[in-house]
């Protein structure tokens, strides 16, 4: 039954078991508080194919037999059932459907069977048939009532009762599925490799969660072993399977967080889009313990897992699946298969790639571009995929030399190292290059008054003698300050190497001749900020800036789109104790990695970050209706003039539904306002003993949206609905790129109203950007030359735009989110992404660094005016 392990937990915790709290009973049939227990709504299916059983029972009796009151007494029944189904599996209505039921079979037995089968009446065999059918319905319908019966019994604290003949047959069978519960459109394609997938049951999950934490770390000391047989240091090894488990942590209490508020104040649920779904899972190369991360999250959301990992790491992951095994993971949710490239083993990758219904991916940009152009050749056009891919790291110096100590070994760290010992870290570096700009003397007289005072500073960086000799001459230096070498077993390593690997810091100062290169090894372009060549960081995962001063450094960093900003502000006195910082370091769960989708291509496709509050929540959902709400209060925010403008283009009842939404919406960005962490250890401080200390803060930034409104559609609901959000958010919104795709008429693309007047309230107040495209060239020829990765929302049935369409996203980096959610927490995630900002400083510099940084929030991530609920209602 459900969540058994959780009500036990619970029990011996605090002493209260689930449920008994605000509990009644009307006799023996239970008046149901808050929502169905999981495992009703997972038998909706025996539920419907019963109640439709009854229906098809009374047209029988009517038409075939004549039996007008036996056929009335039927279909009443059928009403008293179907009225439970609507109110979501109500136990308490199941249970008067399940009594009546009982009643009508006895009552059959003893005025029409009984007779019959004594003699007193005679029936011919066909007429015999139709009245024994009538029971045996009825009693079928009453063994369900008690199974269900059973389990919310059982499920809010009470005894279940041994007899119970329909539970045998329930967990067993799915009457209304389409294939049998144990099978899988991957299980046909792939019989050669025996897979046998099994959809994720509730319990299962419930059982997962409360036992694989514990269990995993036990097994600690085994898989460091098994690492270092693949030539990692243990230390090192330790390290990843530790960042592994509290990113499984993090999920598993989001899960278990969302099963309680099922069973306390009833407003949310636990959503599971991926129910009877297959989600192929690929690891990276250099840190493939990720892949478990990916896999225990998409087992929450309710997927089937393929992982197909490098043949190296196979025994590993088998390991893996027996400990998940023992820890009571059903066969058949996670299957794993060797694998590299598409070319390595294109049988078995192709055939995946051909089915699935989601790839989760962490690696190589373009491998992941790869793999989602392969599934849309193949016809899989459908497919959802994510991906935490390779990117530009970038170090910007303001105002400081490269000669400081701090700023150079902070430079050659993000360079060099892939893992840093004694810190447990969810960042790798995925890019060998880092980007370093430094201030030059090179301004025009005739830039504005504002650049005239940059202007300044850059003189005096210019007499502070900064060039790309000085910078190599430095960062060689630098690198002579940590101990790097090839000895896994070398407790004392900064930096372990591989053998093949080389041990020397290349700097380079002009563009190859051959372009960037995502996996240069251990390599530093060295150029001038105000040179010809600019890298911008919409190309970076992490990005580190040195500043004379902390607000200095937090004011430049938090105007950049990777999705870690560090921030250092160095003294002016370079043997002075000093802290440093790299493009890596994020820990968890104090900060987050790689959560700026529609910001930088270093993210690519439906990838809402690591530890980011839209990710651990996507498995998170408002409850759907029900008659709770008439009883609740909820909060009410007063619509501006834009929004009220706005929803007149709806119909009267979507304006007063909607508005109850958008506050929905509005009061989870104010339960998740970014909170300061307290200080936490990172690298090494130069010229002292112990470390860095980091201080961060988790932004919310909105998200950059794109619209599509093909041609002949008119106005959407759905973009009308996401232009009322955009105008009560209470962040800085970019404007939205709104697509129009329409035939030339008389050379000139023209709409009509409503849409005609929509376009005008957007653009004067919203300051929306609408784009014509006369055909499809055009508008692929707009996405391949977008400044940034496209993320398109509120698309109507993807699958029907042109191949040409999808490819130009997916080879961006870019997503398309069909339709518009309904559910506050689907549309927050859709609405924002996060940043991680943080500051390296002294423990004397914590205080001034949480102060800038709470500043810069308020300044550059918040409306000035936001406004607060009204009431409650």
């Amino acid at each position: 039954m459900t969540d058994v392990v959780g009500w036990a937990t619970k029990k011996t915790s605090d002493g209260l078991i689930s449920g008994e709290i605000n509990q009644n009973w009307l006799f023996c049939i239970p008046i149901q508080v808050g929502p169905a227990t999981e495992y009703a709504r997972g038998a909706r299916h025996w539920f419907a194919f019963i109640i439709l059983t009854q229906v098809g029972q009374a047209v029988a009796q009517l038409i075939l037999s004549g039996a007008l009151l036996t056929s009335v007494m039927m279909a009443v029944t059928a009403l008293i059932g179907l009225y439970a189904w609507y109110q979501d599996m109500n136990i308490t209505y199941i249970c008067l459907w399940g009594a009546a039921s009982l009643f009508q079979g006895l009552m059959t037995c003893i005025s029409s069977l009984l007779p019959a089968i004594t003699g007193v009446l005679s029936f011919d065999v066909w007429s015999l048939v139709l009245l024994i059918s009538v029971p045996v319905v009825y009693f079928l319908a009453a063994a369900f009532a008690w199974h269900l019966y059973n389990d919310y019994a059982e499920d809010h604290g009470k005894k279940a009762y041994a007899f119970d003949p329909f539970g045998k047959y329930a967990a067993k069978y799915d009457p209304l599925a389409k294939v049998p519960i144990s099978d899988s459109v991957l299980v046909t394609q792939l019989h050669l490799l025996k897979i046998k997938m099994r959809p994720v049951t509730v319990l299962s999950l419930h059982m997962l969660s409360f036992e694989i934490p514990g269990a995993m770390l036990m097994c600690l000391p085994s898989h460091g072993q098994l690492l270092f047989g693949l030539g990692e240091a243990i230390g090192d090894s330790e390290g990843e399977f530790g960042e592994v488990a509290a990113l499984m942590r993090l999920s598993l209490k989001a899960y278990q967080a969302t099963l309680q508020a099922t069973k306390t104040d009833f407003q949310f649920e636990v959503s599971r889009e991926g129910e009877g779904r297959d989600c192929l899972v690929m690891p990276p190369s250099n840190f493939a313990l990720l892949g478990l991360k990916d896999t225990f999250h998409m087992l929450l959301k309710g997927y089937r897992v393929l992982l197909i990992v490098q043949p190296r790491f196979f025994p590993h992951f088998r390991e893996i699946q027996l400990d998940l095994a023992s820890c009571g993971l059903p066969d058949g949710l996670v299957e794993v298969l060797p694998g590299i490239t598409p070319d390595a083993d294109p049988e078995v990758l192709h055939e995946a790639l051909r089915h699935v219904d989601r790839l989760q991916f962490t690696g190589s940009s373009d491998m992941f571009k790869s793999l989602v152009l392969k599934a849309l050749e193949l016809g899989n056009l459908r497919m959802e995929h994510a991906g935490e891919v390779s990117g530009l790291n970038k170090v910007r110096l303001d105002n400081v030399s490269v000669s400081h100590p701090a700023v150079a070994r902070g430079t050659c760290w993000a360079a060099m190292a892939r893992k840093q010992r004694r810190a447990v870290h969810i960042c790798r570096v995925v890019s060998f290059l880092t980007v370093l700009q430094m201030e030059t003397a090179k301004r025009r007289e005739e830039e504005s008054k504002a650049k005239e005072r940059l202007a300044v500073q850059a003189r005096f960086d210019a007499s502070v003698g900064d060039n790309a000799e000085m910078v190599k001459a430095a960062l060689d230096e630098a690198q002579k300050a940590f101990n790097i070498g090839r000895d896994p077993a070398d407790t004392g390593l900064d930096i372990l190497l591989r053998d093949g690997k080389t041990d020397q810091l290349e700097v380079k100062t002009q563009e190859p001749a051959d372009g960037f290169r995502e996996w240069w090894e251990k390599a530093i372009l060295a150029t001038p900020r105000d040179g010809p060549l600019q890298l911008r960081t919409n190309q970076s995962l992490g990005h580190c800036v040195y500043a004379p001063s902390i607000s200095r450094a937090v004011e430049l960093g938090t105007k950049e789109d990777a999705s870690n900003i560090y921030c250092v502000g160095v003294p002016e006195d370079a043997s002075a104790p000093s802290a440093r910082a790299g493009t890596t370091g994020a820990k968890l769960p104090e900060s987050a990695f790689g959560g700026m989708k529609s910001y930088t291509y270093a993210v690519a496709g439906d990838h809402d970050g690591v530890g980011t509050v839209q990710t651990l929540f996507d498995i998170t959902k408002r409850r759907g209706p029900n008659y709770r709400d008439q009883e609740e209060a909820y909060a009410q925010y007063e619509l501006t003039e834009v929004a009220e403008m706005l929803l007149e283009f709806l119909s009267p009842k979507d304006q007063m539904s909607f508005t109850k939404q958008i506050s929905n919406v509005l009061e989870i960005f104010s339960a998740f306002q970014p909170e300061l962490t307290a200080a936490y250890g990172g690298q090494g401080l130069v010229n002292a003993e112990g470390r860095s200390q980091l201080v961060t803060l988790q932004v919310l930034k909105p998200s950059r949206k794109q619209l599509l409104i093909p041609r002949g559609v008119g106005l959407p609901e759905d973009i009308v609905k996401m232009a009322a959000l955009c105008a009560m958010s209470p962040l800085k919104e970019i404007p939205v790129d709104l697509h129009l795709l329409s035939a030339a008429q008389a050379g000139k693309l023209r709409v009509t109203d409503p849409l005609k007047s929509f376009l005008k309230v957007v653009d004067k107040n919203l300051g929306w950007r609408v784009h014509y495209h006369e055909d499809t060239d055009m508008f692929v020829s707009s996405l391949k030359s977008a400044e940034y990765p496209p993320y398109f929302f509120c698309i109507k049935d993807k699958h029907l735009l042109p191949l040409e369409v999808l490819k130009a996203v997916a080879e961006q980096g870019g997503y398309m989110y069909e339709d518009l959610p309904s559910d506050p927490f689907s549309l927050f995630r859709c609405l924002t992404a996060t940043q991680a900002w943080t500051v390296a400083c002294t423990e004397a510099q914590a205080a001034e660094a949480g102060e800038a940084l709470m500043k810069a929030w308020q300044t550059a991530g918040l409306r000035q005016a936001t406004c607060g609920p009204s009431r409650q209602s």
